[in-house]
């Protein structure tokens, strides 16, 4: 069954299916990560000995050189989340990775497009999240790998060969009516409705003075508007 999509109530689905569980997956990571961060980071060998959960990831599969074992729990919090240790110090240590670096980048464009939709009068219930047991986490790395699947897989569902809203936005961000009309005649004179609601804004008229030219309008995606806020997510995540 097509959607249609000059309704705000399928947009409002599609942000509590897709935007809201991806922001708290995004958050229960950085949130464990700033966990770490507090419990490690410049945190002295002797402290870090009395936490067996602690020396695990940090010392679990590492040689006497500091070379890390494959497949070993010190080398996946090293690749993940950025937990090492210092030799020197000697103190653990904690820098933003490759994937906190995604989380956090997607914590802000989930919560523009919220904003955004929020001004369309597309108001979700935003049930709290709970709070993450970090101490539990710590110990059942089998968990934090959960959670870290799970929060690629919510990622992988914004995509456009997944997810109908986002392939929808996609093949409108440069469009004329007409071609909307062909492309989508489902939604045959609801053209207007969908351009306000996802922000479409007029890039090029032909210059001539025919009744028909304005089926020839080339519309875009405006940079601030719903539909460019879904669009810089997947770009942001998949670009």
């Amino acid at each position: 069954m097509s959607i249609n999509y000059a309704d705000k109530g399928e947009w409002k689905k599609f942000v509590e299916d897709y935007i809201v569980p991806l922001r708290d997956s995004a958050d229960t990571l950085d949130e464990y990560w700033n966990y770490l961060q507090k419990h490690i980071d410049n945190v002295p060998l002797e402290e870090i000995g009395k936490n067996e959960a602690l020396q695990r990831i940090l010392l679990g599969g590492v040689d006497e050189e500091g070379n890390y074992l494959e497949e070993s729990v010190a080398k996946f919090y090293k690749d993940f989340f950025g937990v090492s240790f210092s030799v020197k110090v000697p103190a653990g240590m904690v820098y933003s990775s490759p994937l906190h670096e995604l989380v956090t980048g997607i914590i802000n464009k989930t919560k523009e497009v919220l904003d955004s939709a929020k001004t369309k009068g597309i108001v979700v219930v935003d049930v709290k999240r709970s709070e993450t047991n970090c101490d539990e986490l710590l110990r059942n790395p089998e968990e934090v790998v959960r959670l870290i699947g799970d929060f690629y897989n919510k990622c992988a569902k914004i995509t456009p060969n997944y997810n109908e809203y986002t392939l929808f936005v996609l093949n409108i961000r440069a469009i004329t009516e007409s071609y909307f009309n062909v492309a989508f005649p489902w939604l045959l004179g609801k053209f207007d409705v969908v351009r306000e609601l996802l922000g479409l804004k007029q890039d090029f008229g032909p210059p001539v003075d025919d009744r028909r030219a304005g089926h020839y309008v080339i519309w875009r995606l405006d940079w601030n508007d719903l539909g460019s806020k879904i669009k810089e997510l997947y770009d942001y995540i998949w670009g």
